[in-house]
């Protein structure tokens, strides 16, 4: 956190703070967006990545399908016959 410049190092006094420019992120106290609140949807989605990665690889191998008789592939236009 410090070497990404998130929370700032007193080696004098062996402490970490967070600035109050980047604690607004994380508080409800600040005016700003609060980030905090998002984050905790990330565990949530964690546990389901396997079948979201599944979802999308299953839309890709569908639209990657070739039409018989033609060499497009997608997206795919409806034609007039």
């Amino acid at each position: 956190m410090v070497a990404g410049n998130i929370v700032e190092f007193d080696p004098e006094n062996n402490t970490f703070t967070l600035p109050k420019e980047k604690a607004q992120y994380l508080t409800r106290e600040g005016e700003i967006y609060n980030f905090a609140a998002s984050m905790q949807w990330i565990p949530v989605l964690a546990q389901v990545e396997d079948e979201i990665v599944e979802c999308f690889a299953k839309v890709v191998a569908f639209r990657t399908l070739p039409i018989i008789g033609s060499t497009k592939l997608w997206p795919r236009k409806a034609t007039k016959q």
